[in-house]
């Protein structure tokens, strides 16, 4: 029988296997990352969960940083859950929602409760203040490197070099890049496609495009949960109608696209026809005002997102 062939694969003398580049960003062990998703698969970076202090802390894609964590508080009442003025609690309106706050430098890790009663002293005698109050009580202050432990590296390869929070668990986000750039809309099959700003085949995120309308989108809460609003232009309340009885929304002059007024977006690109107006007076008449378009509200129409752990 014929002996097997030996194959001996040779590498040039010297040389090393190029880096591959970064994925934009990279759950850990502890810091996970916070995702929006889409049913049809979408997902964009939200920002990072820490598991071991349940401390969420937002991305903000256009500027690479992340928003400040955990909020930051102006100001706090400092009283006491006993009447002799001992034991502080910091007693906040409105008790805001999240876990952690930050005040004068400092993280507290807090919880809402109520106290059956409330002290305060104000450098005289320690006296009732109010009863039954919720109060947020600080468990214990917690050094900045818990509550941020990642740090904002400068990582140079061979070809290609950018800045990235990184943790040592293996938490990793692309913040920034070096040298020209371009902007890129990743080749998803999905409604929602992630922006990148790609150098040297690494690529931070910048954003969000929502095909349907082809446009960028911002994610934004509403009242009917986390939307995507394809950027449009700003306009107030929409205050004109195109129909004598003042029903029909309407746009004074030609609007030819999306018309953004906080979470409510329209379509105002109807034929151009005349608008009406509520006059001035009791009755507050309808009244012609001039030569405008049709305006449809398609805020239903905005992608819709859930917050999820990668």
């Amino acid at each position: 029988m014929k002996a097997p062939a030996l194959v001996i694969a040779i590498t040039a003398c010297g040389t090393t296997p190029a880096t591959p580049p970064p994925a934009p960003w990279t759950s850990g062990t502890q810091l996970r990352a916070e995702l929006y998703g889409a049913a049809d698969g979408f997902a964009t970076l939200a920002g990072r969960h820490d598991l071991a202090t349940d401390l969420i802390c937002y991305f903000v894609p256009a500027d690479g940083k992340f928003a400040p964590c955990p909020p930051q508080v102006d100001s706090l009442y400092v009283e006491f859950s006993d009447a002799a003025c001992t034991q502080p609690v910091f007693r906040m309106h409105p008790v805001p929602a999240p876990r952690y706050i930050q005040f004068d430098g400092t993280t507290y890790d807090v919880s809402e409760a109520t106290v059956p009663m409330i002290y305060r002293h104000d450098n005289g005698p320690c006296v009732l203040d109010i009863a039954n109050a919720p109060a947020l009580v600080p468990i214990r202050a917690i050094p900045n490197d818990q509550v941020r432990p990642e740090h904002l590296v400068h990582v140079v390869a061979p070809t290609f070099a950018y800045d990235a929070y990184q943790s040592a668990d293996g938490f990793s986000v692309v913040s920034g890049l070096d040298g020209a750039s371009t902007t890129v809309i990743d080749d998803a099959t999905t409604r929602l496609r992630n922006v990148f700003a790609e150098s040297e085949g690494v690529r931070r995120l910048i954003g969000v495009h929502d095909t349907m309308f082809d446009r960028d989108c911002d994610v934004i809460g509403t009242a009917n949960g986390i939307r995507c609003a394809p950027h449009g232009d700003a306009i107030g309340a929409i205050s004109t109608y195109v129909d004598p009885t003042c029903q029909q929304l309407g746009l004074i002059a030609n609007g030819n696209g999306l018309y953004v007024n906080g979470a409510a977006m329209y379509d105002c690109s109807g034929a151009i026809q005349t608008t009406y107006a509520h006059g001035p007076g009791p009755q507050h008449a309808c009244m012609p005002v001039g030569a405008g378009t049709s305006c449809t509200d398609i805020t239903d129409q905005m992608a819709a997102l859930t917050e999820t752990l990668d």
